[in-house]
């Protein structure tokens, strides 16, 4: 099934003297991240990070955070200011901190220059920023340009003895770290790690008590932090992208970007990542795919994750697949270069694919990322996709948001 989705782009600058004179297209605001707050501060409040702004020649390039309303019923607007100013430079991904209301989003940050990426907890309300983890290992090595996370809350059976609400419970953050900064030269020299899967113990905030107060209190302090060092959990990837968990915390989903990526070179059929740098190009020979892996909690000391038992999943027909997220029943939805593509969950086979732009024979526009809002007893869920200068929404019958405050079991 094919559907032709309605763009809802944000208020430009104009009027009637502007329709005299050539206008600078709008920035690219709408790229990654597309993090549904789940009510903070608006019902349907979407987070984008933007492409890359400034001079793309050089390390001078710079992101924003925009928060949008896909329902038309607000005016985009830029989060506050990162503070401190230069804490989590060239942001991308995020996903919600679990039991924050909303409020609080880990985020991967690619880094700069010699200043390597990293996870950082982004406070929307306040606009404050907090590191969780920047080092490959105590005093270890920097990460290239970290560019999805997701997170897990570990079940009961798998916390730690005296783990719980009010102390804090505990999950895991997987991100990706391809080397992107490289090959889009806002990093300079070369990378220090391959092009891996990371996970990080962390420690959640507790539950607020009840009460707006208490709420209030709880979204200008809360903060994940990291148990233990970063660590290893795959890898054989020539880009490693975007993440996704599904429902029943049975199946990790990780898509390789590797069709669109630069440096390297193809020789006797083998991929070379070891290299990168400009220019990005496409490469028929490199993957576009998903995989799916096994996700085993491991009692281990802090508790981690094992992924296990890799296989093909997908590949995307148009681009490669990017931004990961699975709805409420369990179908893994994927971003591509034509749309968004919806997968079922057993078999990987296609489902649905949501075409914006393609009305009227028009050409299909990619995805990044994007977002699945609300759903359920109210109506069909929104889709909510990053199409650079606009965010388009589209309502699909039968779609629900998954709710990662559901694992706080």
């Amino acid at each position: 099934m094919v559907l032709a989705a309605q763009s809802r782009a944000p208020p430009r600058a104009g009027g009637a003297a502007g329709l005299l004179q050539k206008q600078p297209p709008p920035p690219p605001l709408f790229h990654e991240a597309a993090v549904w707050l789940r009510g903070f501060p608006g019902p349907h409040t979407v987070l984008f990070t933007s492409n890359r702004l400034g001079d793309l020649s050089t390390p001078n390039q710079s992101v924003s955070l925009t928060l949008v309303d896909p329902t038309g019923a607000a005016a985009p607007k830029p989060v506050l200011r990162p503070s401190p100013p230069d804490a989590a430079p060239m942001a991308n991904g995020g996903t919600l901190v679990p039991g924050t209301g909303g409020a609080v989003v880990l985020i991967d940050y690619q880094g700069q220059g010699r200043r390597g990426g990293g996870l950082a907890a982004l406070n929307v309300a306040t606009g404050e920023v907090k590191d969780v983890v920047s080092r490959v290992g105590a005093g270890g090595g920097r990460f290239s340009s970290p560019n999805d996370v997701v997170i897990v809350p570990l079940p009961s059976r798998a916390q730690p003895a005296g783990a719980n609400a009010t102390s804090g419970r505990y999950a895991v953050a997987l991100f990706s770290d391809p080397a992107y900064g490289f090959d889009q030269q806002f990093r300079t020299g070369e990378p220090d790690v391959g092009e891996y899967v990371w996970a990080v113990t962390l420690r959640l905030p507790p539950t607020p008590g009840p009460g707006p107060a208490a709420a209030s209190a709880a979204r200008r302090r809360w903060w994940p932090e990291a148990v233990g060092p970063a660590r290893v959990v795959a890898g054989g990837f020539v880009r490693p992208n975007g993440l996704a968990i599904s429902p029943d915390r049975r199946t990790a989903y990780i898509s390789d970007t590797g069709y669109v990526s630069g440096g390297g070179t193809v020789s006797n059929g083998l991929i070379d990542t070891a290299m990168a740098g400009p220019p990005l190009r496409t490469w028929s020979s490199r993957p576009a795919a998903v995989y799916a892996f096994d996700l085993v909690f491991a009692g281990a000391s802090p508790p981690s994750v094992v992924l296990d038992n890799r296989r093909m999943f997908a590949v995307a027909d148009v681009g490669a697949p990017d931004g990961l997220h699975c709805d409420a029943d369990g179908r893994l939805w994927s971003g591509e270069g034509d749309g968004v593509s919806a997968y079922e969950p057993d078999t990987g086979r296609l489902l649905l694919r949501v075409r914006p732009g393609a009305g009227g024979g028009a050409r299909a526009e990619g995805v990044a990322n994007f977002a699945i809002v609300g759903g359920g007893a109210g109506g069909g869920g929104l889709l909510v996709m990053g199409q650079e200068q606009a965010a388009t929404a589209v309502r699909l019958p039968g779609l629900r948001a998954f709710n990662i405050d559901s694992w706080l079991d």
